[in-house]
């Protein structure tokens, strides 16, 4: 529940989410994590709209037998990375949203100084404003404020306008929780062999090898779009942008790489990956993030999946399918409108 402080009486906020780390926050010991000790797959310890917690399940059976780095350049909540067990070894984690790689490395880096200044804090709408306005400058205070805007914020949002400002109203249930514990030391351990970037796609995957996994999530747009509410960043996810990535995929996936994309189904999008390279599924997800109860239900979302794994399109339909009994992928024959 949330704390019962009277509404009218004004928040403390540790104003240490200004000071500098180095200076008396311990930084996690990454050499100290043993591969033993990572979790082999936990949840995110944030919500992201988009997010693929539906369907990391489903992916795993792809996530088997990596040998090399799990490489996703539109992280967001990370669901895939987090829930599947993919790569305990070594991962390359990137986003263009500078202030959720610095949550990351907050979750990765300073775990205890993070889950310490969360529980301090207290869920209202005062607190919420007032914490909107911070612009914290460390990785805790940074990461501190993304969370707790992700936790209270109307539906779990996290959206900035194009000036990069937090433009989503304080919304939670009274359930709310902000931190948990041991989900973020979880995830910290998950995080421990993790790259953090803040880039471009391209520059994430620069250096992919062949024994590596890429998985693409990029924001859903097709042709004549731009993205209508999916702003997460000060920029926008263009339709040139869609075709450097199809472009990038498709180099890599011919070079032997195994490359997993998620993206909107829509015949401008599928024409973009020659089907002698990637097998085309349809997938239903749920659609959780209308305003009201009655505009939510489902709808299908495009997977896409490289030859370089190494089976047959029946083959994979098979594997999918038994991840994910409820959610049987269908093989997409046509070109959908």
């Amino acid at each position: 529940m949330h704390n019962s402080r009277l509404r009218n009486e004004p928040p403390r906020i540790d104003m240490s989410l200004h000071i500098r780390e180095g200076t008396h926050l311990t930084k996690t010991s990454l050499s100290k994590v043993t591969y033993e000790q990572v979790p082999p797959r936990t949840q995110p310890f944030i919500k992201w709209a988009g997010g693929k917690r539906w369907l990391a399940g489903t992916l795993a059976v792809l996530f088997q037998d990596v040998y090399g780095r799990y490489i996703e350049p539109f992280v967001g909540s990370g669901a895939c990375f987090f829930s599947s067990g993919a790569s305990r070894n070594a991962a390359i984690l990137s986003d263009t949203n500078a202030e959720l790689i610095a949550t990351y490395v907050a979750v990765r880096d300073y775990s205890e100084p993070l889950i310490r200044r969360l529980s301090s804090l207290e869920i209202n709408r005062t607190t919420f404003e007032t914490i909107r306005q911070m612009r914290p400058w460390t990785h805790v205070g940074r990461g501190t404020r993304f969370i707790y805007l992700n936790k209270t914020a109307f539906n779990g949002l996290y959206r900035v306008n194009r000036h990069g400002k937090f433009n989503v109203p304080f919304g939670c249930k009274s359930t709310t929780k902000l931190c948990d514990p041991d989900l973020i030391r979880a995830c910290s351990k998950r995080l421990a062999a993790a790259e953090l970037l803040t880039c471009d796609f391209e520059d994430a995957l620069a250096n992919t090898q062949l024994d590596d996994l890429v998985y693409l999530d990029p924001p859903y747009t097709v042709k004549h779009n731009t993205n209508n509410f999916r702003r997460y960043n000060k920029r926008i996810f263009s339709w040139n942008d869609q075709i450097r990535l199809a472009s990038q995929a498709i180099m890599l996936a011919k070079r032997g790489v195994r490359v997993l994309i998620t993206n909107a189904l829509h015949r401008h999008v599928m024409d973009l990956y020659p089907k002698t390279v990637f097998a085309s599924f349809s997938l239903t997800r749920p659609t959780n993030m209308a305003a009201s109860i009655e505009n939510r239900g489902s709808c299908e979302e495009l997977l896409l999946v490289s030859s370089s794994f190494g089976y047959t399109t029946r083959r994979l339909k098979s594997l999918l399918s038994c991840a994910s009994s409820d959610r049987a992928p269908r093989i997409i024959k046509g070109v959908p409108d």
